[in-house]
């Protein structure tokens, strides 16, 4: 029993999780949104466990970073103002959906690839005010087709009051994530 206990203590050293040989590992943070523009992409190394995280030192800057839509090729550029942001060119085009993107990151020691294939628009169908309780409907949301979003009474919400629920359409994706933005 007391090596059981001693296997789940959440006392923990800084090198028990990653150990000095995934540093230095590239790591690529973005995200495709269907309807948006290209993104930018951060592209950084993993730092040495114990020690302080640097942005400077993290940041990769000589990588050149494309993303493929078709026999199109959207080349990124460093940012030289956030070490390790790449942005997308100029006059980059919107996520389409339903459509594949290949990225390929070409480092002095590695090539990275990456494959993802954009989702369908997700249409909702209703919206709610769910009092989180009691699953009662407290009131009825209006939806773009249904008007004026931004000035309908109904769309008017006090803060931290009830649950919003919305039913979309079914997407055909093993998952997704929705994101609700503030305007």
């Amino acid at each position: 029993a007391s090596i059981v206990l001693q296997a789940c203590s959440a006392d923990r050293q800084s090198g028990d999780l990653f150990g000095p040989t995934e540093a230095g590992q590239p790591v690529v943070d973005g995200l495709l949104i269907v309807d948006r523009k290209l993104p930018f992409l951060y592209l950084r190394r993993t730092q040495p466990p114990g020690s302080p995280y640097s942005r400077l030192q993290a940041g990769i800057v000589s990588a050149n970073v494309t993303i493929y839509e078709g026999d199109r090729a959207y080349r990124y550029a460093a940012d030289p103002d956030s070490h390790g942001r790449h942005n997308p060119p100029p006059n980059a085009p919107i996520v389409l959906p339903e459509t594949t993107y290949d990225l390929m990151i070409e480092l002095p020691d590695k090539i990275i690839t990456g494959r993802t294939h954009t989702p369908a628009r997700v249409h909702i169908q209703s919206a709610f005010l769910i009092d989180e309780q009691s699953d009662e409907i407290l009131q009825e949301l209006t939806l773009f087709n249904e008007g004026d979003v931004y000035t309908s009474p109904l769309n008017q919400l006090h803060y931290q009051e009830g649950v919003i629920e919305l039913a979309i359409d079914t997407v055909e994706a093993v998952g997704y994530q929705l994101a609700i933005l503030s305007l």
